[in-house]
């Protein structure tokens, strides 16, 4: 959803600029793309083309977007938590297996080392 977002922007942003293009005014950008320019940033509006459909997204539906979106976020990284303490717990277990084998090995290499004698 981000990157269409991202794409669709980028491609408001050619056509805008690509408006403009070797003319010295800004007689041939939209009244719109004027207002836009002129308005605060908090009001702005953030218009993008996401195939045919235009979506228009006021700031206060921008925020609902932007807090589903940390919510997801947010709960994508407990579970990553969650699964590295897991991988980690493995880990763990896996090193305490490898130093018991090791032992072993070692004993045995000494036991073979007496019956040689």
């Amino acid at each position: 959803m981000q990157k269409q977002r991202w794409d669709a922007a980028m491609q408001v942003e050619n056509i805008r600029t690509s408006k403009t293009k070797g003319t010295k005014t800004r007689k041939n950008t939209s009244k719109m793309d004027r207002d836009l320019d002129y308005a605060p940033l908090e009001d702005r509006l953030i218009v993008t083309y996401l195939g045919k459909e235009k979506y228009v997204a006021t700031p206060e539906s921008s925020s609902e977007s932007l807090a589903e979106e940390n919510s997801a976020i947010k709960l994508d990284l407990i579970k990553a938590q969650s699964e590295s303490n897991c991988t980690l717990e493995k880990l763990r277990e896996v090193e305490a297996q490898n130093l018991q084998l090791q032992q072993n090995f070692r004993s045995l290499e000494e036991k073979l080392s007496n019956l040689e004698k």
